[in-house]
């Protein structure tokens, strides 16, 4: 029996509850995975979205292996849940973000 609202809470649920147990914790097992929007938690895991940007540039310019990948999730969470991105999340991945971590150690 579908529920209304069941994706919205779901998805609130796997994006800003489970990603505050990812960027506090250091958690990178269960809880992160494909359907994480990488921008979103970039901040606060290294920007490692950089690292990712310049992975397709140098080995897929044309976009043509997984296009839209790794920021499909993104868009999804942008365009159909932007709900699911708590003020509570944004907080945290701003704390973490800002250090210390390996790299910024102030």
């Amino acid at each position: 029996v579908h529920k209304p609202g069941l994706e919205g809470r779901f998805m609130r649920w796997r994006v800003s509850e489970a990603g505050k147990i990812i960027v506090e914790t250091g958690n990178q097992g269960f809880f992160y995975s494909l359907v994480t929007p990488v921008r979103v938690f970039a901040p606060a895991l290294q920007k490692y979205d950089v690292w990712l940007d310049r992975f397709k540039e140098e080995f897929d310019p044309m976009g043509i292996s997984a296009p839209g990948h790794p920021y499909i999730f993104d868009k999804i969470v942008d365009e159909v849940f932007p709900e699911a991105i708590t003020d509570e999340l944004k907080e945290a991945i701003k704390k973490i973000g800002a250090g210390p971590w390996n790299g910024n150690p102030d």
